[in-house]
């Protein structure tokens, strides 16, 4: 794939950074936070961006992108209006395969998990969906902002397998992000939420994989054990057969290796250090292969 295109060129005065401890670190930091490093990070992503499948960069696009106001980003009738904290939210996972089944239409979607401010953030990115959740208890980390952006809410511990409250054949797609291994009985749940899709729907699911066992232990999860509730480890292998034996094709299965954030790392590295806290397990999650992920359509 060959692209070429202009970016205008940025500069720099970094006279007035402290050469003392503390006060270069704040003042790093302080530029970490500004409006032209934050522009000069999204240069430097425009190589990764265009690999994501399902968005269209051209030199137009790109210009407007690193304009003073950040508008006209990829695909512009879509994308044009969004926020720029929505346009980095595009390239999470889940919503790279809700893109690329969907595009810019509207669809019905059922999150299983549905706590911090989820249906903020996919509305942000997809305006269009009938956003349907699912969780153990309708407040974890949701406000009332969140709670009204929902067409409807489903409040139920999912190991009892008492799905009734959820329509069937109804959703266009179904998302499910680390939640099963929360659960004894993913695979059963997973059983029973595939009849709430219809027929040509799609199911993306992401977990830790059985390489989370062997990384070492910190803070904000790196190793499969570090979170106490989770209780199963899964594989793609599993999933994929059992998606197979109940009327799926597996479009896309493997380790989760998401390049935006693999190359955004030093940048949430010195974001942490600059506010001095600790660095978050999840922030190498993807250069070391913590996740997998299973993507599905439903045949029948």
């Amino acid at each position: 794939m060959s692209v070429g295109f202009w970016v205008p060129a940025l500069n720099f005065n970094l006279s007035g950074l402290s050469h003392s401890g503390t006060t270069k670190i704040s003042g790093l930091y302080a530029r970490i936070r500004s409006a032209f490093f934050l522009k000069a990070i999204l240069q430097f992503h425009v190589m990764i961006f265009i690999a994501v499948p399902g968005f269209s960069v051209t030199q137009q696009t790109i210009y407007e992108l690193f304009s003073p106001s950040y508008a006209g980003v990829c695909e512009p009738s879509y994308l044009r209006a969004m926020h720029i904290r929505a346009f980095a939210s595009s390239f999470i996972n889940k919503f790279i395969y809700l893109k690329r089944s969907f595009g810019s239409k509207a669809f019905r979607l059922l999150d299983i998990g549905a706590g911090n401010h989820s249906a903020s953030k996919t509305k942000k990115v997809f305006p269009l969906c009938e956003y349907h959740g699912v969780d153990l208890e309708k407040e974890y980390n949701n406000s009332e902002e969140d709670l009204q952006l929902m067409t409807a809410f489903y409040e139920m511990d999912l190991t009892k397998l008492q799905f009734d409250a959820i329509p069937g054949n109804y959703f266009d797609a179904i998302n499910m992000v680390h939640v099963i291994e929360h659960l004894y009985n993913g695979d059963e749940v997973i059983r029973g939420l595939m009849p709430k899709l219809k027929t040509g729907g799609y199911m993306y699911i992401e977990y830790p994989g059985k390489k989370s066992t062997r990384l070492p232990s910190m803070p904000g999860t790196l190793n499969f054990k570090d979170d106490p509730t989770h209780v199963r480890v899964y594989s793609v292998k599993e999933l994929s057969a059992l998606f197979a034996a109940n009327g799926f094709d597996v479009l896309k299965a493997g380790v989760r290796r998401n390049p935006w954030f693999i190359m955004a790392m030093p940048f949430r590295i010195l974001g942490r250090w600059g506010r001095g806290k600790k660095l978050q397990g999840n922030i190498f999650w993807d250069l070391l292969g913590y996740a997998e992920f299973v993507w599905v359509r439903k045949r029948w």
